[in-house]
């Protein structure tokens, strides 16, 4: 039994700096080391070690060398929107940072589950050249009760020590009141507004400038993919405000319902995620050992399913079953599992998703799509079903040219689909409730004639294409069909394993 790691997100800070960021935003800071006791006789030199991991850099600033009064405010900034079509670009998949996952800072959102989002490029992080640092902070709607009755709720930012004066850009979609509480050491040179709604500040030393949302071309209320399926858009709204500042923010904040952000939250340095382990996509998938399921790689065609009973593998020709991973189960939102080697990659409501299968190990990159398939060595990918009306594919080489955007051809096609496979020299796709399959030259992405299913019509969770088989996945049952014709072959129960998303299979001597 191989023993399966977990990797839930990529780049975790180490507990210990996590810890030390979190004490530092609430103001503690770890006790000095006691002195050692004086050797009593002289120590050999010692060898010489590598050193020790640097800690994250966290800094306690001086106090400010100006009074509030004497700060010079930002010039107001052009009331002309950048090219938001531009800075949108082409509806694709995206990798959303690289960032830290974000700490959980407590406060910051109003109940309902909600997560706070968030990152810092390194304590008091200015631009060189530059009076003052940019923090961003975005939320949908407030949680607070307002004391104005033009707006719908409040959020406090409370603002402390920085090494530069402190500018603010607060954005919102719904109406908000925004009680800024700058602590009596905090400097504060400018606070720009932008929201869908209304947005009033109090507590502001310095004239507030006051947009809508369309200045910035977007809201925005987290960097995740999570926070990013419903219309919120963060990196367009961040490359706005960049665009608009010349450079980069210090920090960003974000959620769904702000109740209390502080700023900075934290004076450790974050840095960029590490890179994303690497997993063996050159493998032929016949190759790929399926332990403890070996024994269905006995099956001329065998099919990986996901849902809510885990990882499951299925003998098509056997009906055998055998769980992979019962702990490995993606939200119902993942429509198209493609098989690479020994990684599995789905999108679901967390975006891409990839599974080990040599190790059980999970990685969530942050990067925003709809569906994958394979296709030979490579990976089709479709970018979120919010951005558009899906008419384009983008061909990556494999996972790691995915994640780094490093597109190898865009394919054209007019399904409206959000479950996709490529098999030899048709794109097949179907929409998540349907009577048959569309099929599209995939060279050409010329229509075919489309694949009708014999006494079929209902939910397609999951579906593949093998050789002259096309199997459809419900629930309780895989569905077998003629690839040309569309006619019934058959059917295996797939009862007691509740409700399932994503198939992948893989036929006699494949080599993809």
């Amino acid at each position: 039994m191989i023993e399966r790691a977990r990797i839930w997100s990529v780049g975790l800070l180490s507990l210990a700096a996590l810890v030390a960021c979190e004490d530092l935003a609430e103001g503690q800071h770890p006790a000095p080391e006691p002195d050692a006791p004086p050797a009593e006789e002289p120590a050999e030199p010692a060898e010489p070690e590598d050193p020790p991991p640097e800690a994250p850099g966290c800094t306690e600033f001086p106090p400010p060398a100006i009074a509030q009064a004497d700060v010079v405010p930002i010039e107001p900034l052009d009331a002309i929107a950048p090219d938001c079509a531009a800075l949108r670009g082409e509806a694709m998949p995206r990798r959303l940072g690289p960032h830290p996952p974000s700490l959980p800072l407590e406060g910051v959102c109003g109940a309902g589950g909600y997560r706070p989002s968030n990152y810092t490029r390194a304590a008091g992080a200015a631009i060189a050249g530059r009076p003052y640092e940019l923090h961003v902070i975005g939320v949908y709607e407030g949680e607070l009760p307002p004391t104005s009755p033009a707006v719908e709720a409040a959020v406090d930012v409370e603002i402390r020590a920085t090494a530069r004066p402190v500018v603010l850009v607060l954005s919102a979609y719904s109406a908000v009141q925004w009680n800024l509480l700058p602590s009596a050491d905090a400097r504060i040179a400018g606070v720009i507004t932008a929201g869908h709604d209304a947005q009033i500040v109090s507590g502001s030393p310095v004239p507030v400038q006051a947009f809508d949302h369309e200045r910035f071309c977007a809201t925005g209320h987290g960097w995740e993919v999570r926070a990013n399926l419903g219309g919120a858009d963060h990196r367009v709204m961040i490359s706005a405000i960049r665009d608009a500042f010349g450079h980069a923010e210090s920090s960003y904040q974000g959620c769904y319902a702000g109740q209390r952000f502080v700023v900075p939250y934290s004076t450790c340095a974050q840095t960029l995620a590490p890179p994303i382990p690497a997993v063996d996509e050159a493998i032929a998938r016949r190759d790929v050992e399926l332990e403890p399921c070996d024994a269905i790689r006995d099956d001329s065609i065998y099919c990986l399913s996901v849902g809510a009973g885990g990882l499951e593998a299925i003998g098509i020709d056997s009906g055998a079953r055998c769980v992979l991973d019962p702990d490995f189960t993606p939200s119902p939102h993942a429509s198209s599992m493609a098989w690479s080697g020994e990684a599995l990659y789905l999108c679901d409501d967390r975006g891409l998703v990839r599974y080990d299968l040599a190790t059980g190990a999970v990685v969530v990159p942050e990067v925003t799509c709809e569906a994958a398939t394979a296709d030979g060595g490579d990976l089709l990918v479709a970018p979120p079903i919010t951005l558009g009306p899906q008419r384009t594919l983008f061909r990556y080489a494999d996972g790691a040219g995915l994640i780094d955007g490093d597109i190898i051809q865009r394919v054209g096609h007019r399904l409206w689909a959000s479950r996709f496979v490529a098999e030899g020299d048709v794109l097949y796709g179907a929409w998540h409730s349907t009577d048959h399959i569309e099929r599209h030259d995939l060279a050409t992405g010329a229509p075919l004639p489309a694949l009708a299913l014999e006494g079929f019509d209902g939910r397609v969770e999951g579906f593949d294409v093998v050789g002259d088989t096309a199997i459809v996945q419900q629930s309780d049952a895989l569905l077998l069909f003629g690839a040309a014709d569309g006619r019934s072959r058959g059917r295996i129960p797939l009862g007691g394993f509740g409700l399932r998303s994503a198939l992948a299979c893989v036929g006699p001597a494949e080599a993809r």
